[in-house]
């Protein structure tokens, strides 16, 4: 949830107002209508696959079951209308040529080169050392 919590803070006028004292999400101000919202500008973005905005999906309904609160039915079947039509939109677009980015995205060799200089430098580099070998 830490996305739907840096798209709030980002984009809705009294972001605390959407945010419990234990800082999890306050389902009775976020509505539906701010969850498709999210994925639109999610989807928009370009970089996130509609299996990945359907995590989201999943660790809302988490949310609601953590928070002992019943999901919407019509939430639900808003949700499910939303998803097959961002499958639509994704499969036409795959099929028209164009290439969505599924996953990651792979480290450059700079970058790559830039880690290893700084974990040479560095005292402690176990954790640098350890993902550069399993790279």
């Amino acid at each position: 949830m830490n996305g739907v919590t840096k798209w709030v803070k980002a984009t809705q006028d009294s972001a605390d107002r959407f945010f419990n004292q234990d800082r999890s999400l306050n389902l009775t101000t976020f509505t539906p209508e701010h969850f498709e919202n999210f994925l639109m500008y999610m989807m928009n973005g370009g970089k996130h696959n509609v299996s990945t905005l359907s995590g989201y999906r999943s660790a809302l309904k988490d949310a609601y079951r953590q928070q002992r609160m019943e999901v919407p039915r019509e939430y639900m079947g808003e949700l499910k209308t939303l998803f097959q039509g961002l499958q639509r939109v994704e499969a036409e677009s795959i099929q028209d040529g164009h290439e969505r980015k599924p996953g990651k995205e792979p480290l450059t060799f700079s970058l790559y080169v830039q880690l290893a200089e700084l974990s040479i430098k560095q005292n402690y580099n176990g954790f640098i050392h350890l993902f550069l070998l399993t790279q």
